[in-house]
């Protein structure tokens, strides 16, 4: 049973690696060769390049992994970091305002470091406001609620 999933967890990481490495291959022959060869490249576009070939270093053995990781980890982001790397690098070839949008990445994470702060911190003064002679005290006779009358239909 055990070497069943590890089959299965192998066959979807090759699936994945088989087809995230020719994407990012074909986007940075297509930047390449419109952005750097086409249109005479300044020297910032090849630094551009190789930041792009740095990002795609660093999230594409996590994204693999993250085709086989349970929701919710760790490893999706690093494939939502190279999918948008790889969107930003395509439209790029055209403008240089694309780059941009990479400005998404760290704005998530101070979103996401805000909340759990802020979640931290309403947590904390939801405990403190909370008194124990606040509480009203319970009579013995419970409140009735009037019944509701259902009309039969025909």
């Amino acid at each position: 049973m055990a070497k069943a999933a590890a089959k299965k967890q192998a066959k979807a990481q090759a699936a994945a690696k088989s087809t995230y490495q020719p994407l990012i291959a074909a986007v940075v022959l297509w930047y390449a060769a419109i952005r750097l060869y086409y249109k005479q490249g300044e020297r910032i576009h090849y630094y551009a390049l190789g930041g792009c070939l740095l990002i795609y270093k660093i999230t594409l053995p996590m994204a693999i992994e993250a085709s086989v990781a349970p929701e919710g980890s760790i490893t999706g982001y690093f494939f939502d970091v190279m999918v948008l790397t790889l969107f930003t690098q395509t439209l790029s070839t055209y403008t240089d305002k694309a780059w941009y949008i990479l400005l998404i990445v760290p704005a998530f994470g101070v979103f996401k470091a805000g909340s759990a702060w802020f979640g931290k911190l309403s947590s904390s003064a939801a405990k403190s406001a909370e008194k124990p002679e606040d509480e009203a005290p319970a009579g013995p006779k419970k409140e009735r609620k009037p019944k509701r009358k259902t009309m039969k239909s025909r």
